[in-house]
């Protein structure tokens, strides 16, 4: 069993088993979430509904906070519903470990049901943990009269290779975290330019209140204090709430901390993309990916916060015309 040693690595093979597991899970159908394992045992459904939950108790171990549901936290009778929590539990667990982890952490010994297991043989059992129940659930799912995905190649029903039952649905991926420290930089120019133009307001207005001298200070307080908030909290809830979906046929984006959006750019109506970066992007190494469509001569969507590799790589594969079997 080969044991993590950087952070990178954990999350390519998270991100690589995720791929495998949301197949498997996307080819489920509500009856036969109802198929048990035998009399007594756990039904299909509850086998899947293990995954996300098992990526939350086994993490908080090692101290992370991973978005998924509870242990006694009943199945759902949709298997569109297991798919989207197991994702969502993936891209918090990712996030988590990006934010609050390094290489050396990985080293930290921590006690995982009663052994002293260091945080990347934790991981190592994560991952096998999931790809155990993967299997049940392609038994399972066999029982039930299902086609499993070919996840690894042919499967038993195909009489030969087929590249559309290989397809893997893509991982919703979130930005690269050294976005929200760009963005806390804009929030303080902005700061600082808002409340240099309400303290020029209040010298204007000064004479009108000299019945109390503390009034003329009160707006550029406020705003300074407001936007000293936003600057240090706001970047880091948005760039949790952020992440985009390179799906067959559209860009999906979601994002959004007081009003949540989930905006789908059509694949076909993508003309062009371009790949840019301002001053504060480039100071820490990153870029965005701005797509423009049929009709509007404008960009229709923005993907910020990204590295230069996977930049390109978004942008040719969004500009290739085999790109859907890419």
């Amino acid at each position: 069993m080969t044991l993590f040693t950087t952070i990178d690595d954990v999350v390519r093979e998270l991100e690589v088993e995720a791929q495998r597991t949301l197949a498997v899970l996307s080819s489920l159908d509500e009856p036969s979430l109802r198929s048990r394992v035998g009399p007594g045992l756990r039904t299909l459904a509850e086998v899947a509904w293990h995954l996300p939950q098992s990526l939350k108790s086994i993490a908080r171990h090692t101290g992370l906070d991973v978005d998924a549901p509870d242990p006694q936290m009943p199945a759902p009778s949709s298997p569109t519903v297991i798919k989207e929590v197991y994702e969502t539990a993936v891209v918090s667990l990712i996030a988590a470990i990006r934010v609050e982890w390094d290489d050396t952490a990985l080293a930290i010994v921590d006690d995982v049901y009663g052994a002293q297991w260091t945080r990347g043989h934790t991981l190592r059992v994560v991952l096998d943990h999931e790809i155990h129940h993967r299997g049940q659930l392609i038994v399972l799912m066999r029982q039930a009269g299902l086609r499993p995905p070919a996840i690894y190649g042919p499967v038993a029903e195909d009489d030969g290779y087929d590249s559309e039952a290989a397809e893997v649905p893509p991982v919703t991926r979130q930005l690269d975290p050294r976005i929200q420290n760009a963005w806390r930089i804009e929030h303080a120019i902005w700061t600082v330019i808002l409340t240099g133009g309400a303290a020029t307001l209040e010298t204007l207005l000064l004479p009108r209140w000299s019945w109390w001298p503390f009034v003329p200070w009160v707006l550029s307080l406020a705003v300074f204090g407001l936007f000293l908030l936003t600057t240090l909290f706001w970047p880091g809830l948005a760039w949790r709430r952020w992440s985009y979906t390179i799906r067959a046929h559209d860009v999906l984006l979601a994002y959004g901390v007081l009003w949540r959006v989930r905006r789908s750019v059509p694949r076909p109506r993508i003309q062009h993309v371009d790949v840019r970066s301002g001053p504060i992007d480039r100071a820490f190494g990153l870029v965005k990916c701005t797509l423009y469509t049929a009709g509007t001569g404008e960009a229709d969507a923005t993907i910020p916060g990204l590295e230069p590799e996977d930049a390109e790589a978004i942008r040719e594969r969004l500009i290739s015309e085999d790109w859907a079997r890419v």
